[in-house]
């Protein structure tokens, strides 16, 4: 179908959906099927005024639904949290919408809302509901997952570790829980281990092997990694991290790098600044930061016996490393 074509076939779906609710304006379930192609193209918001006519006219049947798309698609999770509170007075605590259950996508909401722990606890809960129901062979690979990150978040490593390794049972090529686990095997000190995890999730991932979730097509899930995210050399002897990274991921080195001392070779009010502004996530000051004074960060975090950290900041032109590698970073 002609890209032109496929336009007219829009079009003559809306009009049809539209006719039969003008033929039968109390049918909740058109509302809900007029608002899905729009949540499809991006169109969140204008979908939402059509799914907000179903659950007014038949909660009970879709109010689970709308919880789900203010939790993947609009992103409003204190919004998301509260209907799915309501759908479970309405439909039972142990309710299931697109394959998950209400507590999956509420243990997700809390984690980009950053309460980790009521995340791991829902999350758990929903392993144990799918357990109790279907078995331990139904448990989805995502709760597994997400448990995972909740766990890591809350640097609960070891817990986050076992959280992967049972997602990775069930779906082995999933690039996503190799490149979480290597995070935490390297908080770990499992450094061999996670460099071949994350050389394995860099294949993993270029292979198309990540979130396959039915609607992953149209909306990123949260902690859904991207390729800046992988370098596949991030626990050797030294990482370096250049400007290129004007993102706004939290970068989990920096944390351990604030426990240590540090010594900069030149300018190191400077490096202790961009090192400040970096923990506490001002963007706009790194971005400013580093087009007024060029500053390139190379031999980034250097293992040795003492464990100290040593940082070597160099003018771009005075000194270009031999290799730029990216750093690992943690999506939020």
């Amino acid at each position: 179908m002609e890209r032109g074509e496929l336009g007219t076939f829009r079009l003559s779906i809306s009009c049809t959906i539209d006719s039969a609710i003008a033929a039968k304006p109390n049918m909740a379930y058109l509302y809900q099927q007029k608002a899905i192609p729009y949540f499809k193209q991006g169109k969140t918001e204008l979908g939402l005024k059509s799914l907000d006519k179903a659950v007014e006219l038949d909660p009970k049947s879709h109010i689970h639904y709308r919880a789900f798309i203010k939790c993947i698609f609009a992103r409003t999770y204190e919004e998301s949290i509260r209907d799915f509170q309501t759908a479970k007075k309405i439909k039972g605590k142990n309710g299931v919408v697109m394959d998950h259950t209400y507590d999956f996508y509420i243990g997700l909401c809390h984690l980009q809302l950053g309460d980790f722990f009521k995340s791991l606890d829902y999350l758990e809960e929903s392993i144990e509901q799918t357990g109790r129901a279907s078995g331990e062979s139904w448990i989805h690979y995502l709760d597994l997952f997400y448990a995972g990150v909740a766990a890591q978040e809350l640097n609960r490593h070891r817990e986050a570790i076992q959280y992967f390794d049972k997602a990775l049972q069930r779906y082995p090529t999933f690039s996503d829980a190799k490149y979480y686990r290597a995070i935490s095997l390297f908080r770990t000190n499992q450094m061999d281990l996670a460099e071949k995890t994350l050389t394995d999730c860099e294949i993993d991932f270029k292979k198309g092997y990540t979130i396959n979730e039915d609607n992953a097509v149209y909306e990123k899930y949260p902690y859904q990694i991207k390729q800046f995210y992988i370098a596949s050399s991030v626990v050797t002897d030294e990482v370096r991290l250049t400007h290129h990274c004007t993102c706004r991921p939290r970068i989990q080195w920096f944390i351990k790098l604030w426990r240590y001392s540090f010594v900069a070779i030149k300018h190191g009010f400077l490096a202790s600044f961009y090192l400040h502004v970096m923990l506490h996530g001002h963007a706009d000051q790194i971005v400013k930061l580093i087009n007024r004074f060029r500053l390139n960060f190379v031999n980034f975090f250097r293992r040795n016996v003492t464990g100290a950290i040593k940082i070597q900041v160099c003018w771009i032109g005075h000194r270009q490393p031999d290799k730029v590698e990216t750093p690992i970073l943690h999506p939020h």
